[in-house]
């Protein structure tokens, strides 16, 4: 508990080098745990434009949201939400007005999104 502590306060204060460093060393056990971890991986690498890792990520954890069969798919769905909608936040050239309000009507009509605040908070930034 203390390293997810330790972790979550590295992101808080955006010193993202250590967030990486940290969740690259570590696989879970628990699947909440590995779940989170990857969440947190996915928006420090958006929030550092590592875009190469950042899709690297997504596919893996795509890969492994839908081989682990033991992750129901009421709590598979949030994640994988959150994955599609990251990567069409990527794919917005700047200024895209059309395609940004686009993608905000979509995700404020999705229920289940994991992440969502700060999916909303990057989504306001391109605004």
């Amino acid at each position: 508990m203390q390293y997810l502590t330790i972790r979550h306060n590295y992101f808080s204060q955006k010193k993202f080098e250590k967030v990486v460093e940290l969740l690259r060393t570590v696989e879970y056990e628990d699947i909440t745990y590995n779940l989170n971890s990857k969440t947190m991986l996915l928006s420090t690498y958006y929030e550092t434009d590592e875009i190469e890792p950042l899709y690297s990520l997504m596919d893996s954890f795509r890969t492994f949201l839908n081989r682990h069969k033991d992750i129901s798919s009421a709590k598979r769905k949030p994640y994988l939400n959150l994955i599609k909608f990251t990567k069409q936040l990527t794919r917005i050239a700047p200024g895209d007005k059309k395609e940004l309000e686009k993608l905000k009507k979509e995700v404020e009509e999705t229920k289940d999104i994991s992440s969502l605040n700060w999916l909303r908070e990057k989504i306001a930034e391109l605004e």
